[in-house]
Order: C-alpha cells, then sequence, then structure tokens
C-alpha cells in the first residue's frame, strides 16, 4: 500500500466540513485550520492534526483544499503575513474550492507560482447532502468532473 498525500484543509463551514471529513474517511493524513476554533475541535476529537494558522497548515500537507467564504477571505488565506505563502516550505498545490471572483483565482496563482505552489481554481457546485456524499463537482475550467471521496 502505497501512502496517501498529506491533506489540508482550510474553511469548515457547511461544505468544507463535510469534505475536509470525506478525506479523513477516506483515510488520507488530514490537517485542518478555521478561524473558529469550534468548528476544528471535531476534527481534533477525532484525532485529525490542526494548525494555528494557513501557515502552519502549510508546512502539513502537500496538498491545500480551501473552502472559504469570499475573496477577502481567499486572499488573507494565501498572501495573508500568516498565509499559506509565508510557509518556507509551503504546499505544493493548492486547490481552492470556494465560490470566488476568477480574476482572484488567477491573480493569486500568479502570486503562488514563484514560490513554487500551482494553485488550481475549482469551484464546487452542489450543496451540503452532495458533500457528505462524496458526490460534488467541481468546475475545472470549462469541463464539470464529478469528484467521488
Amino acid at each position: 500500500m502505497t501512502e496517501k498525500e498529506r491533506i489540508g484543509f482550510i474553511g469548515l463551514g457547511n461544505m468544507g466540513s463535510r469534505m475536509a471529513r470525506r478525506l479523513f474517511e477516506a483515510g488520507y493524513a488530514l490537517a485542518v485550520y478555521d478561524t473558529d476554533v469550534e468548528k476544528v475541535r471535531p476534527f481534533e476529537q477525532q484525532g485529525v492534526r490542526t494548525a494555528g494558522t494557513p501557515q502552519e497548515l502549510a508546512g502539513m500537507a502537500d496538498v491545500i483544499f480551501c473552502s472559504v467564504p469570499d475573496d477577502a477571505a481567499l486572499c488573507e488565506v494565501v498572501t495573508g503575513l500568516s498565509g499559506v505563502l509565508a510557509a518556507s516550505d509551503p504546499a505544493a498545490f493548492f486547490v481552492n474550492v470556494s465560490t470566488v471572483s476568477p480574476a482572484t483565482s488567477r491573480d493569486l496563482a500568479k502570486t503562488a507560482r514563484p514560490r513554487g505552489v500551482s494553485m488550481i481554481d475549482a469551484a464546487v457546485s452542489g450543496s451540503t447532502p452532495q458533500a457528505e456524499q462524496g458526490t460534488w463537482s467541481s468546475s475545472w475550467g470549462a469541463s464539470q468532473a464529478p469528484v467521488s471521496v
């Protein structure tokens, strides 16, 4: 059996918490972060590693998924003082599953590239039942790819 990638998940709201749980249940080495520590506690109680900042999480993961409410939150998570790009060795892949402006996603990808971080904009379609079941769809460019986790 090969070791699965270390996954980080930022944003444990309605969608993010369910997506993160599916990844954990699938056996990935998961670490989580949310600005609301109450949202982190259920994961911590199940043995999931937790981070105090996105920067700390970036050092704990090979791939980071991010589900935050808006463009400002995404920018803070990526480029803030304690953001993902502030890590000395940030994760190689950042998958944004938030619904944010394409222009913001493109700008952040340009900022991340020199640090060796590839950013993928994969806005999610579906709602909490699809996230719980692992059957949400993500838009990757012009195509929709169903996700099963």
